[in-house]
């Protein structure tokens, strides 16, 4: 019969560890590579349904890239021909 392959993934939000400070570039560089490894293990996943905890709307983020965490990697997946057109979001805090 039919299977349907779903992803569960932890984000990681945009946050050093706990008792860590980055200075803006560091933590820009260590979050850029963060999206662009979990869009390489989504489109290697070939998932049907995708479940991502911690995705974070973040204004610190800054303008240079805006603050939705799944635009981000949005555009990271498009790189790989691949897309999710349909999703929802809610955020976990006020």
């Amino acid at each position: 019969g039919a299977r349907m392959r779903v992803l569960s993934q932890n984000v990681w939000n945009t946050m050093p560890h706990v008792g860590q400070e980055w200075a803006p570039d560091l933590r820009d560089a260590r979050y850029s590579e963060r999206m662009d490894l979990l869009a390489q293990q989504l489109a290697r996943a070939d998932a049907d349904v995708v479940a991502l905890q911690e995705v974070r709307f973040d204004p610190s983020l800054g303008p240079h890239i805006g603050p939705f965490q799944l635009d981000h990697l949005r555009a990271r997946l498009a790189a790989h021909n691949d897309d999710f057109p349909y999703f929802v979001f809610q955020p976990a805090m006020a």
